[in-house]
């Protein structure tokens, strides 16, 4: 829903699927992009370790002058987010 928003508004859009990406598939698209969007569930208080590597690639990666987004994929309890928004918050990338 988030890429069919982005697409609407005319901005292209490539999803990645952490759990499936390989670390330079990830590697790859954060150098071609302009801005990211990280999705995360948040499993026993935290994101999984999935998304753990996938910000991992991203912060040893992207530049502060990408823009970056944080999302809840799915229910529990959202620490997931707040997680993943205070690291990149923390980085210094606009959000």
């Amino acid at each position: 829903a988030i890429a069919k928003g982005i697409t609407a508004a005319g901005v292209a859009v490539n999803s990645i699927n952490c759990e499936f990406s390989t670390p330079d598939e990830i590697t790859q698209a954060v150098k071609d992009c302009d801005g990211f969007i990280i999705g995360t569930p948040t499993l026993a208080g935290h994101a999984p370790t999935q998304i753990q590597t996938a910000l991992g690639i991203v912060l040893s990666t992207a530049t502060q002058t990408q823009m970056a987004g944080v999302f809840g994929s799915y229910g529990w309890s959202g620490e997931g987010v707040d997680i993943v928004e205070n690291k990149l918050r923390d980085a210094g990338y606009p959000l």
